[in-house]
């Protein structure tokens, strides 16, 4: 299970956009790497129209990334709890459910 998932805030840790904080788009599993809300843009050329470009982002690989907690607003590697028989992330700063 990863500690970052789709509609997460987060903080780029290190690169061009560093500092930036962003909302998760989507999670790539098998990349191990995550698309980030208008950072790390490339323009691709539209094959049926030639004069339109598309800008579309890219993958951010995942340890470049840390997760933002809703609650006390700091950065934190969350850690995780079994409740119900279900993991849950917890953050280390406030305690609190990380949904």
């Amino acid at each position: 299970m990863f500690s970052i998932k789709k509609e997460d805030e987060v903080m780029i840790l290190s690169g061009k956009y560093k500092g930036i904080k962003s909302k998760v788009i989507g999670v790539l599993h098998k990349k191990y790497s995550v698309l980030l809300k208008n950072i790390n843009l490339r323009k691709k050329r539209n094959k049926n129209n030639k004069n339109s470009i598309q800008e579309n982002e890219s993958p951010i690989y995942l340890s470049k990334v840390i997760l933002i907690c809703k609650k006390c607003n700091k950065t934190v590697r969350p850690k995780f709890n079994i409740e119900n028989g279900k993991k849950i992330r917890v953050c280390r700063h406030c305690n609190q459910i990380i949904l």
